[in-house]
């Protein structure tokens, strides 16, 4: 499975610590399995089962990325993009997923 690239996204972490970039679905999906600390509801489990879909050519990297957005929506994680914030992020990349 080769990994797929997607839009950057910046996690900043709600302690004092270092943001983390994330810049692919195969990024995406080593956070969710290694460095997710919150509940791991229906929301972070279809991020995982679509990172893991898109890697696998089922899904495209903008669901994927959208998914684990809403993952991280859910588990209260601040998101950026470039100065953008994530609720314009999320915006945009629904919009990305309905074209």
């Amino acid at each position: 499975m080769d990994d797929v690239p997607f839009q950057s996204l910046v996690l900043r972490p709600a302690r004092r610590g270092k943001p983390r970039h994330v810049s692919s679905v195969g990024q995406a999906l080593a956070f969710l399995k290694n460095d997710w600390t919150h509940k791991q509801g229906p929301a972070c489990l279809r991020a995982k089962l679509t990172c893991t879909g898109a890697l696998e050519g089922h899904f495209s990297p903008v669901e994927a990325r959208a998914a684990f957005l809403d993952a991280l929506l859910d588990a209260g994680i601040r998101v950026e993009e470039g100065n953008t914030t994530f609720m314009e992020t999320l915006t945009n990349t629904l919009r990305a997923v309905r074209e």
